[in-house]
């Protein structure tokens, strides 16, 4: 009777243990997986604010390539006009000197 009693108290010891256990790796098991969704959509939303700087970073340095583009087109165009004018000028003279010369 004893040792009935001893089996008995020994199985459901082990059932508590097995119980424990399980409940244990439940919690854990939960754990990681409401943890690991964070980590996921924390990841994504790192990757997403990652994609959008380096898209706002590449259309501010297009910005400024086509702003550096824009400003040497104009100052090459303002040159050229007062290339023009100079050899216009030059031209005038040249005519004069030339009507002055063969009168």
């Amino acid at each position: 009777m004893i040792q009935e009693r001893q089996k008995i108290e020994s199985q459901r010891q082990l059932a508590l243990d097995q119980k424990s256990a399980q409940d244990t790796f439940d919690l854990k098991n939960e754990w990681e997986k409401r943890t690991g969704n964070i980590i996921r959509v924390r990841h994504t939303v790192t990757t997403l604010l990652t994609n959008i700087n380096n898209n706002v970073k590449n259309r501010t340095i297009q910005r400024k390539v086509e702003k550096k583009l824009f400003e040497s087109e104009l100052k090459l165009e303002e040159r050229k006009n007062a290339l023009s004018a100079l050899l216009l000028k030059e031209e005038e003279d040249y005519a004069k000197e030339l009507e002055i010369h063969f009168r």
